[in-house]
């Protein structure tokens, strides 16, 4: 197997779970892993509180995450995380 093959393997995986979440789900996610809290992105986003909980939820719930970290990781595996919200 090519020395990339998994990486590929692991993009085409991370891609499928990102285009899984809705646009304000990923919004939401970016500045989750730019490590915003929920305060700051409601107020960025123009949103509630109980909204950004909301979407970060179903993002967990669709990432089969159990923790933040494990919510965040693919994120920035994937590359879907580029430091600037």
């Amino acid at each position: 197997m090519p020395a990339n093959g998994g990486r590929r393997r692991n993009d085409r995986r991370c891609g499928r779970v990102w285009h899984g979440l809705t646009a304000r789900e990923r919004d939401v996610m970016e500045r989750v892993v730019a490590r915003k809290r929920n305060r700051a992105i409601a107020f960025e986003l123009g949103v509630g509180i109980k909204t950004v909980e909301v979407h970060r939820a179903r993002a967990m719930e669709k990432m089969i995450a159990e923790s933040l970290p494990e919510l965040t990781a693919p994120c920035i595996l994937c590359g879907r995380y580029t430091g600037k919200p």
